[in-house]
Parts: structure tokens; C-alpha cells; sequence
């Protein structure tokens, strides 16, 4: 009797679960966006075989780029939570991809900045690291998008998910920002679409845990 009585209702349980996807949503776009700010316009920062260049704007604004790594970071670590409850939630492979990408890309973002700190050749191989690991995020975000568009579509949500499967068939295509400058330049168009879309779907309620309600 004890145990029920200090167990969490369903309903409690619901509105604990949106609140939380709210939050953490909200810290995952916040820090992805903002994280640009501090270094848009600079030479070479992410792009492919421009390692000097992003070396040098570093070291011209080194604060610019630990604030911008301190932003990403915080949208990388609530990307990894925000993959976990999507998880919990029965998304698994949404949950999966988003938390994957989102802990790697995590790592390689402050490790690429100490590196640059050891010279021309361990700076080059971290910042080579960090794209990569950009480039990985997005090809797994895009995947995640695409799994959780699909399964908001089945759940009759048709423009929320199509916008999902459409927005992360192209999200995924940034992975080759690795070595195709074109793909860099990609994000630039795509990635205010995902950022909003995450967004949007962050204030949304989910049907899953509606059903669990009742």
C-alpha cells in the first residue's frame, strides 16, 4: 500500500515525461544554434581540408571558439539525454541514432580544442576529428530524424513526420562534410530546418505516452 501510495499516477508520469522532453529539446536546439554564433564567418572552421586556415582562426579568437565549444557541448550532452528518452520512450532506433552521434560529437568537441595546443600535426588530426565527428552527428541525426518522422507519420501526425523524413533524408547527406565542401555548405541551409523541426517537435505532445496516460 506504501508503494502505491507514493508511486507516480499516470498521469503525473505524463506530464513528467513532456516536461522533461520539452527541457531537454529546448537545450539541444538553444545549443546547436547558438553555438554557430560565436564563430560564424571565421576561416576554415569546419570545412574540409582547411585545417591552417581553422587553425589560425582559433588562435586569433580563441575565445569565440571556447564559447562556441562550451554551446555545442551543451547541445551535444542534451542530444545523448534527449536520444535516451526517446529510447525509453520505444523509439529505439531514433533514440539510438540521436544519442550516438550526439556523445561522439560530444567528446571530439572540446578534445579538438586542447589538441590545437600540440602543434601543427596533432592540431590537424584533432581538428580532422572534430568535423568528422560533426559529420557523423549529423548523418546520425538525420537517421534519427528520419526513423521518428516515419513513426510521428504513423501516428497520424503526417506533416510533422513527413517534414521529419523529408528534413532527414537531407540532414544525413552532411556526413560527406567530411570531405565535400559542397556538403558543408549544405548545412547552412538544412540546419535551421532540423533546428526548428526539433523545436516544433519538442512542444508537441507524444501520442505514446498520451496512450500510457490513459
Amino acid at each position: 500500500m506504501g508503494a502505491d501510495f507514493i508511486s507516480l499516477s499516470p498521469k503525473m508520469k505524463y506530464n513528467s515525461g513532456m516536461k522533461e522532453k520539452l527541457i531537454l529539446g529546448i537545450l539541444f536546439v538553444l545549443g546547436n544554434a547558438l553555438g554557430v554564433v560565436p564563430i560564424v564567418g571565421q576561416e576554415g572552421v569546419y570545412r574540409p581540408n582547411q585545417y591552417s586556415a581553422w587553425l589560425n582562426s582559433i588562435q586569433n579568437n580563441p575565445t569565440s571558439h571556447v564559447t562556441s565549444s562550451l554551446l555545442f557541448l551543451v547541445g551535444a550532452v542534451a542530444g545523448i539525454l534527449l536520444g535516451s528518452w526517446l529510447y525509453q520512450q520505444g523509439k529505439r532506433y531514433a533514440g539510438l541514432f540521436l544519442s550516438m552521434g550526439a556523445a561522439y560529437n560530444a567528446f571530439w568537441i572540446p578534445v579538438a580544442l586542447v589538441l590545437t595546443e600540440f602543434g601543427a600535426d596533432v592540431s590537424s588530426f584533432g581538428l580532422g576529428m572534430a568535423l568528422f565527428a560533426d559529420a557523423l552527428f549529423n548523418g546520425f541525426l538525420g537517421l534519427s530524424m528520419l526513423f521518428l518522422g516515419c513513426s510521428l507519420w504513423s501516428d497520424d501526425r503526417k506533416v510533422l513526420g513527413g517534414l521529419g523524413v523529408v528534413i532527414g533524408c537531407v540532414t544525413s547527406l552532411v556526413f560527406a562534410q567530411f570531405w565535400l565542401a559542397s556538403a558543408a555548405n549544405l548545412l547552412g541551409i538544412i540546419g535551421p530546418c532540423w533546428l526548428v523541426w526539433w523545436l516544433v517537435w519538442s512542444f508537441r505532445k507524444t501520442a505514446g505516452s498520451e496512450k500510457t496516460r490513459k
